[in-house]
């Protein structure tokens, strides 16, 4: 992938793109604008653009191509997606809110990839009509076949679960890669206090 255009986000170019550039060699001339549109992409045979696994090679394959996606995890990027952020004071004020929250969420998880996900489903589509039947069960197949949502520590703790030490890794992995500076400082951006019980476990 060296030398060839590599479309990614803004965003991207202060995280992921850091690791990268400090892993495989990577050089900033190669970065080229991510527009949410694959008109570039398809365009050019060299290309390489950022993307959801669970949507842009659908999309990709409707045009008539065959992409070859590579997952940074597999590569060995270390990260949490789709964290949960609240506010320190609303933790503290509404604590049992949070946690029932947290608790709903890993429960509904669980029942759309793995029970009955046509309430799920049809929740989707009122909110985005555009996602249509064959959009969604592309995604959801991406979802179980990749383990995005119960594997690692979710399979050991539950759906939505972390770990202090998985959060060390991704600090230790950001500061190597000049994305952050070095200081104990991580430690208080994460609260693993209302995980445990509460979690839905994954099929075995």
């Amino acid at each position: 992938m060296r030398n060839k255009p590599i479309m990614i986000s803004s965003l991207a170019r202060n995280g992921y793109w850091l690791w990268l550039k400090a892993k495989y060699g990577f050089t900033d001339d190669q970065i080229r604008p991510y527009t949410f549109n694959l008109v570039n992409f398809l365009n050019n045979q060299q290309a390489i653009q950022q993307g959801f696994i669970t949507y842009e090679p659908y999309a990709v394959q409707k045009q008539g191509a065959d992409p070859v996606s590579f997952m940074l995890a597999d590569a060995g990027y270390i990260d949490y997606g789709g964290i949960i952020v609240v506010r320190r004071e609303t933790l503290e004020a509404r604590r049992d809110v949070v946690r029932r929250f947290i608790g709903a969420l890993s429960e509904g998880w669980r029942e759309f990839l793995f029970g009955d996900p046509s309430p799920g489903i049809a929740s989707i589509k009122r909110q985005n009509p555009q996602l249509t039947d064959d959009i969604i069960e592309y995604s959801m197949r991406a979802l179980v076949d990749r383990g995005l949502i119960h594997s690692g520590d979710a399979a050991a703790g539950g759906i939505g679960n972390m770990t202090e030490a998985r959060w060390q890794q991704i600090y230790e992995q950001m500061t190597t890669s000049g994305a952050i500076e070095k200081g104990d400082y991580w430690r208080n951006a994460f609260d693993l206090s209302l995980l445990g019980p509460g979690l839905a476990l994954p099929p075995r």
